[in-house]
Formats: structure tokens, sequence, C-alpha cells
């Protein structure tokens, strides 16, 4: 297993603060056998020299500077150039856990599945606010059971990262280009169909950096609507490969369709998918009213919803949705 080498893509984008952090923690791993794929994505700060230094001081970093074409192109970049039977990602201003990837390969090779995966704890500058998708113990699934655990996010998420594969997988998969929101949704859905087993460690691992201000975490923008976009692609396709989980198919669209529309209404955005989003939600209402996974809490969101009632309970549902 020693010899197995993994590549860790790494796209970069002006995030002259960070990216140093995070790659000393892919360096500083208990497995040696690592690349460090960096893909300065046209970053306009210091990012892309702080790369070249990195790599000067240490033969296991590759760095790529590219034009400016968004992360899921970054990371098609990084894939085009990784050389390892294994692959990861790691967003730039985030950082791993030393055993991280020793525990997901060992874990992986032992169990004999494609892909293994780790918990994740979300910290600011100054706390772990929370630990998600972390278990007492480890678990090996099979098709269709992680399939239903992503679309639920129960323990699976749809990250791109804390997720380690065999390289092939991404053999005919690539992440899109188009600058939305949420791009891992179908090429990690489409992996997941692949593979032939997935391992999940439940170890907190990764750490995601909540920074204030940036998209994922902020007042509706046009490209978060990505999630709607997508989500809908996946579940197509769930429909039709899996029938037996449309039911879990439905509770992903419509958690992400709840969760897109409080955005929308929380920031008074009045553009024509707000409309879209409100007409769908008033038309699947009805079954999601008899959908077992949606939990009450967002049963009496929806109906609010539809009743433009929700104006009030927005923070109330947002605060529940941190919990959770």
């Amino acid at each position: 297993m020693q010899k197995d080498l993994i590549s860790v893509i790494v796209p970069v984008y002006n995030v002259e603060a960070y990216v140093e952090r995070c790659v000393k923690s892919i360096l500083g791993q208990t497995y040696p056998q690592i690349e460090v794929v960096l893909v300065d994505d046209g970053s306009k700060d210091s990012s892309g020299r702080i790369c070249d230094e990195l790599a000067r001081a240490d033969s296991r970093i590759k760095v790529i500077h590219q034009e400016n074409q968004g992360l899921g192109p970054a990371r098609n970049t990084g894939l085009d150039n990784a050389s390892g039977e294994f692959v990861t990602f790691v967003d730039s201003d985030d950082w791993v856990e030393p055993d991280s990837y020793r525990t997901m390969l060992e874990s992986l090779v032992e169990h004999n599945c494609d892909i293994a995966t780790c918990g994740r704890s979300v910290v600011s500058d100054t706390r772990l606010i929370k630990n998600f998708f972390c278990l007492p113990e480890g678990i090996r699934i099979e098709k269709p059971e992680s399939i239903k655990r992503f679309l639920l996010q129960q323990d699976l998420n749809m990250s791109a990262c804390d997720k380690l594969y065999r390289a092939f997988l991404f053999k005919d998969v690539r992440f899109p280009g188009d600058h939305l929101v949420s791009e891992d949704i179908v090429p990690i859905y489409t992996v997941l169909k692949k593979a032939s087993g997935v391992y999940l460690t439940g170890k907190p691992f990764y750490n995601y950096y909540y920074r204030e201000g940036s998209l994922s975490k902020s007042a509706f923008n046009r490209k978060l609507f990505g999630a709607y976009i997508y989500s809908k692609c996946a579940c197509d396709d769930v429909r039709k490969e899996f029938p037996e989980l449309k039911k879990a198919a439905e509770y992903f669209e419509m958690d992400i369709k709840i969760t897109i529309y409080r955005n929308m209404r929380g920031s008074r955005y009045t553009g024509e998918e707000a409309e879209q989003i409100y007409s769908e939600l008033k038309r699947d209402c009805p079954a999601a009213m008899k959908n077992r996974y949606l939990s009450y809490k967002q049963k009496i969101y929806l109906l609010l919803a539809i009743l433009k009632m929700d104006r009030i309970p927005n923070a109330i549902y947002g605060k529940y949705k941190q919990r959770k």
C-alpha cells in the first residue's frame, strides 16, 4: 500500500491567506506517498507566487497556472495532471488532519472499496462550529445504499472533498464549467454509481473553514441556482436507474429547493428563478407532505412558503438547518 500514490487536487483562487495552511496539512500526512496538484486558477493576489514557492521547497508539489475558469474546470485540470492511483480534493481554504489519507486508504483497501469517506469539522477563526457526517465506527455500504445516503445527506454528503477515490472512477467524469454553485452533485453521484463499494470511516478528518462572505454562505446569488439545476439532473437519473429510491430523490430535490427559496425570500430576491422555484414548491407540496424523509419542520415551512407567510419563520428555519 505504501507504493500507492495519492494525488491531492487543490484549486487555488485568491486565497493568499489560507493556501499555505492547506498545503502544509497535506504535506504533513502520515501517509508519505502524496502528490499535491495545485491549480492556480488565474489568481489576482499572491496565491500563484505562494504556490510556486511551496513547490520549490517540496518536490511532491506540482503547480499549474491557468486563466480563470472556475472551480469545476480547475478540478478538471487537476484530474488531467494527476498521476496517482488514488485521487482526492481539498478546497484551498480548508485543511486536513494528519491521519486522513492513511486511514481512508487503509479502509478502502481492507474493505475492497472504490471510495472511502471521512467526517468533517466546520470551523471558524475562533471555534469549532459543528462536526458533520461522523460515525462511532466505520461501515461499508453498497449500491443503492450509497446512493440513498447521498440523497438523504446521511453520513455521506455531496461534496467532492472529504473522500478518497480510486482514480479510474473519474476516467470519463468531469466537473461542469458553468460557474454555478454545487457543481459537485452530478460528478459525485456519477462516481458513486460506478463504485463497487463505499467505506464510511466516520472520522472528522476534513476541516471546512467557515469564511464569512463566501458565496455558499451569503445571501442569494444567481450562481446558487446551480444546486437546483444539478439536483434535478441527478435525481432524474436516480428515478430511472434506482426507482426504489424515488422518495429519497424527491426529498433531495425538495430540501434543496426549500433552502434556495428561503435564501431568495430572505434577501428579497424577485428574479424569474424565484417564481420558478415557488411554482414547483406549490406543485410538489401534496407529494412532499407524504414523504417520510422530510421533517415536520420542513413541511411546516413549505406550507408557509406556498402561502407567502414564510418571512418571519425564515430566521428560525435557518437556525434549524444549522443545527441539523
